[in-house]
């Protein structure tokens, strides 16, 4: 996830544009904004100064959702923690196990294995 997007550039018109906020969120359902997910496409770039002559993107994402790629300093962005799948108020009939499933934290699944 993108934690500062103001020195992020994209490209537009063929062209190696800014891209402030980097375009880090969208709006679920109930129209709260929400931090995009991206993939990493590449690392150890240089491209074109982010603001102060020392600096430069050597990063290359890409949003899940719209595919929209963004060009960013690695220091700017978060790794996103992974969330497990499981089973709660199960029941037993014969051998079928039934239950809901929900997703959970990764921090709480880790509790819950210990």
């Amino acid at each position: 996830m993108i934690n500062d997007g103001s020195w992020s550039r994209t490209i537009r018109d063929n062209e190696l544009v800014s891209s402030p906020g980097g375009d880090k969120y969208r709006a679920d359902r109930e129209y709260n904004y929400v931090r995009k997910q991206y993939v990493i496409i590449e690392t150890g770039c240089s491209f074109p100064s982010t603001g102060s002559s020392n600096s430069f993107n050597n990063t290359v994402i890409q949003a899940i959702d719209s595919g929209k790629v963004v060009f960013i300093e690695e220091r700017f962005l978060r790794p996103v923690l992974p969330t497990h799948k499981v089973m709660v108020n199960m029941t037993q009939s014969g051998g079928l196990i039934c239950g809901e499933i929900v997703e959970i934290s990764d921090e709480l699944y880790k509790q819950i294995k210990k």
